[in-house]
């Protein structure tokens, strides 16, 4: 073997590393990581890897014939202790060695990425689909599992071989009290059921409610039947805010399994549910049937709600779902035009901006729009607001909300500023975030690596400045697509199993 910056036999081709990717910063409690690179040219037969810290010697020396390997863990926690004391970043090189008998190289890569001194602590509850997502048949392979990225063991499975959907799910600031969106029933998304965290979580019958129950009227002034979702527990375990939609459309066409869930909420708006009384009622001020509420998240202190909002477009309020859509329709919008699906649908027109509201115990005040955050022809949704209360970030697309192709992250400052793409975005959507406890990781999904979506990792600075993504390479089974990623605050063994009462297990169509 040749030297480290020795000439190699002949000219070589420069291997790209796909991950990681320069600059990456792994947190301190990060089990070993995998290394992915693209090879240049099909002369490489194997692979020589190099692994050390920048001004040391050499940590690993090994040969591989595949072009994604992993380090044990032994070598890892030396490396990343060294890079910590020393303060320098780790460099990772690999060699793509032709066959015997020349064993030239023929390919050579160098990556450097560092080690940031805060740990995730924390693990990442999230949902695992199939693709086209289900609608009224496929439940029972969705399945709820939960991952430490401290752990070297794959993500362990809590829930699944439901009859029911569950959906949205969330924890108080503490993680003591948590609570899962359900679709019960004939597609009816009112419900929620709210739980202690334990070893294991047991969602009962006792413990759940429809969004509806104590409304004058299962119906609002459109006609529809409240369905909800994106729900959060405020700080204190006492409060449950909803967006409460009075109306939306969602379509699936087949021949897009990758993006199965288009669709938007065109009307709604913001519910309460006291934990303590049981009561439930639209927050004054974000409440107004003419525009469009939904996406809501609390202020670390529990004093405010972020959430996001549009004019209601009545054009759109009542387009038929997807079982009215027949595949000529679809098939004469041109099958995989997205744009030109929102368009015949008016989804075009569904533009969200970013508000804030304060919250007075349930009595609401006046929304304000949070500046940057609204305005400029994007539609702007799902803020999520960080640990320490000095940021948000939120998702940004064309128009509309769910699984849009274009969905990028931006963060913006909880007071309004200028709002920035996050450095980690892709070109293929990328959304579904939330935040570590301690407020220095973004957890998220991506289709950046395919049509399954796939969840990624990375820091985000005291500058509101993210780092290139870490691909968390074992939270996605084989065929399915990971979304709905949520910190939670427990680790490795904490956590074991969620129970579903049977009587809520129940989805007819």
């Amino acid at each position: 073997m040749k030297e480290e910056g020795a000439r190699p036999a002949f000219p070589s081709q420069e291997v790209r590393f796909i991950y990681p990717r320069p600059g990456t910063l792994y947190p301190a409690d990060f089990r070993s990581p995998h290394f992915r690179w693209a090879a240049p040219t099909e002369q490489v037969a194997s692979w020589h890897v190099t692994l050390k810290v920048q001004g040391h010697e050499e940590d690993v020396s090994t040969t591989t014939e595949k072009d994604i390997w992993r380090p044990d863990r032994a070598v890892w926690e030396s490396l990343k202790q060294k890079s910590l004391e020393s303060g320098r970043t780790i460099v990772a090189r690999v060699e793509g060695l032709s066959a015997e008998p020349s064993r030239q190289v023929v390919a050579v890569g160098e990556v450097r990425f560092g080690v940031s001194e805060f740990p995730v602590a924390a693990s990442i509850l999230y949902r695992q689909v199939p693709l086209p997502i289900p609608g009224v048949e496929g439940h029972e392979l969705i399945r709820w599992d939960l991952g430490d990225v401290a752990s070297d063991n794959e993500p362990r499975t809590l829930l699944t071989g439901l009859t029911s959907c569950l959906n949205c799910h969330a924890s108080s600031l503490d993680g003591r009290v948590v609570g899962f969106d359900i679709n019960y029933e004939d597609f009816n998304r009112s419900r929620f059921v709210i739980a202690e965290m334990a070893e294991t979580i047991e969602l009962t019958w006792e413990r759940h409610f429809s969004w509806n129950d104590g409304l004058e009227s299962d119906e609002n002034e459109h006609g529809h039947l409240f369905g909800a979702n994106t729900a959060r527990i405020s700080p204190d375990g006492r409060y449950v805010v909803a967006g409460g939609k009075t109306d939306d459309v969602i379509l699936a066409p087949l021949d897009l399994p990758e993006y199965s869930l288009l669709g938007d909420q065109t009307a709604g708006i913001l519910l309460i549910y006291d934990v303590e009384s049981g009561e439930i009622t639209p927050l004054p001020g974000a409440s107004d049937v003419n525009y469009n509420h939904g996406f809501p998240d609390w202020t670390p202190d529990g004093e405010s709600v972020v959430f996001s909002r549009a004019k209601v477009d009545q054009r759109v309020v009542g387009v038929p779902d997807q079982d009215d859509i027949t595949e000529e329709v679809l098939s004469s919008l041109g099958l995989g035009d997205v744009d030109a699906i929102d368009r015949h649908l008016g989804l075009d027109n569904v533009k969200f901006d970013l508000y804030r509201i304060p919250f007075n115990n349930g009595d609401g005040g006046v929304a304000k729009p949070i500046p940057g955050g609204a305005g400029g022809g994007w539609s702007n949704y799902s803020p999520r607001v960080s640990p320490d209360g000095k940021w948000i970030v939120y998702t940004r697309s064309r128009a509309g909300s769910f699984v849009r192709p274009d969905a990028n992250l931006y963060v913006l400052p909880l007071e309004g500023g200028e709002p920035r793409p996050l450095a980690t975005n892709s070109s293929r959507m990328d959304t579904w975030h939330s935040w570590s406890p301690n407020g220095k990781w973004l957890v998220f999904s991506s289709k950046r690596d395919g049509s399954f979506t796939n969840m990624y990792l990375t820091h985000i600075d005291d500058d509101g400045d993210a780092s290139p993504a870490i691909w968390l390479a074992d939270y996605r089974a084989p065929g399915l697509a990971v979304n709905l990623p949520e910190f939670f605050p427990v680790r490795e063994g904490e956590l074991l199993e969620i129970r579903l009462d049977p009587r809520l297990d129940v989805f007819e169509e």
